[in-house]
Parts: C-alpha cells; sequence; structure tokens
C-alpha cells in the first residue's frame, strides 16, 4: 500500500501544471489573459489571436505541461481576418487537451466582411 501525505505550503506541488487564459469582449491583449474578469490593471485578454500566441509561449516555456484550456466570456467577438489554428496548438499523445464545456457563456464570432464563394 502506497502512503501519500498532503504537502505543507513549504513544499511545491508536483506534476502536470495546466494553465487557463480568458478572452473577453471587454478584455485587453495587454493584460495577462489569466483573470476571468477585468480588475485595476489586468483581466483577459480581447481576441483569440492574442490567448492562441499566449497559449503557445507557455507551452514553448514549458509552463503548461498539464495542458491549456482557453475560456470564451460571453460577448460578440469580431473577427478583422481569418483565426487559425495548427498542429502546434493541438495536444499530444500524452497530454490531450481538455474539452470543456460550460452553459455559463455564450459567445458569437462574427467577421466584419463577407465570406468569398
Amino acid at each position: 500500500m502506497q502512503r501519500t501525505r498532503a504537502a505543507s505550503a513549504r513544499e511545491p506541488v508536483t506534476g502536470p501544471t495546466p494553465i487557463d487564459f480568458f478572452v473577453s469582449p471587454q478584455g485587453n491583449d495587454a493584460w495577462s489573459g489569466r483573470l476571468a474578469d477585468p480588475a485595476e490593471n489586468d483581466g483577459p485578454f480581447a481576441t483569440l489571436e492574442r490567448a492562441r500566441d499566449a497559449l503557445r509561449e507557455a507551452k514553448k516555456a514549458g509552463r503548461c505541461s498539464g495542458g491549456g484550456t482557453v475560456w470564451l466570456k460571453s460577448g460578440v467577438y469580431e473577427l478583422h481576418r481569418t483565426f487559425t489554428l495548427g498542429l502546434e496548438d493541438s495536444g499530444t499523445a500524452a497530454r490531450r487537451l481538455p474539452r470543456t464545456e460550460t452553459r455559463l457563456h455564450s459567445y458569437t464570432l462574427r467577421e466584419d466582411r463577407p465570406v468569398a464563394r
């Protein structure tokens, strides 16, 4: 039987570390994106592109070994160019990206120009 004990405040907890970023129509891409709601000088990002880039940076720096989640707050997001995700934005066989569903927020992605056919 394996024994475990709780970590104290002086002992770091080890293991995969997930990271969360938040995006809101009331956000600012100069902020950290780590807060769900705007505070004095910090809060959510304003764009999907900034959240994607922040997650890429965190992955490259090894700050999100447990995967990452981008949370979209309720509202309308104007897309001024095509939003793309590449292979670097997906998980791996060892670290799958979580699929998270929330019923608290609804959002709309709206392009500001007609789509060419």
